[in-house]
């Protein structure tokens, strides 16, 4: 999985947005790529706000809300935006702080898809259409992470007021992906 922090104000974050899109494409099935949108402005905190954003900038893969930044604490996290690389069994594997090193992050993804693929993962639809919480399990256990996270790590499928509760941003359906079980 890879994981952003980010927020849709931020410049920076805007220019990563290309990068993470082309990820998204290039490594599907492989690789789960999910942002978490942290507010750093009291208008980013609105779900229709980052709706909108999502929209705009045809962001295909899920977007989770962290209004409370649950998530941005647990990963002690302080930029905008950060990318995590996470494998299957929910090990922090890689980590950059703000754009650019793209080539280095890529190169880390294709060290890690052969692992993913040697424990099964498989990208599926990610997010479910009716509650809009992120799976709770996925075929192979790309997800596992999110069912038990590990220690000093948010469950992203938290649902609350102001959680990560609400995502936005669902990724089209291919004919290769799975249907998870939410």
């Amino acid at each position: 999985m890879l994981l952003e922090f980010w927020t849709f104000a931020c410049g920076n974050c805007q220019r990563t947005l290309p990068f993470l899109r082309r990820m998204h494409h290039r490594y599907a099935p492989g690789l789960v790529v999910v942002g978490v949108h942290t507010p750093e402005l009291p208008g980013e905190r609105s779900l229709p706000n980052v709706q909108d954003a999502v929209r705009k900038r045809g962001i295909e893969f899920p977007v989770g809300l962290d209004n409370d930044f649950q998530a941005w604490d647990a990963y002690k996290n302080r930029y905008w935006p950060s990318q995590y690389l996470i494998d299957a069994a929910g090990q922090l594997r890689y980590t950059h702080i703000g754009e650019g090193s793209y080539r280095q992050t890529e190169a880390e993804i294709r060290v890690l898809l052969p692992r993913l693929a040697r424990a099964g993962a498989c990208v599926t639809r990610g997010v479910s259409p009716t509650t809009g919480a992120l799976p709770a399990r996925a075929a192979g256990g790309v997800a596992r992470h999110l069912e038990r996270p590990e220690p000093g790590k948010a469950d992203l499928r938290q649902r609350g007021p102001a959680g990560i509760g609400d995502v936005v941003g669902f990724p089209r359906r291919r004919e290769d992906e799975v249907d998870l079980e939410v």
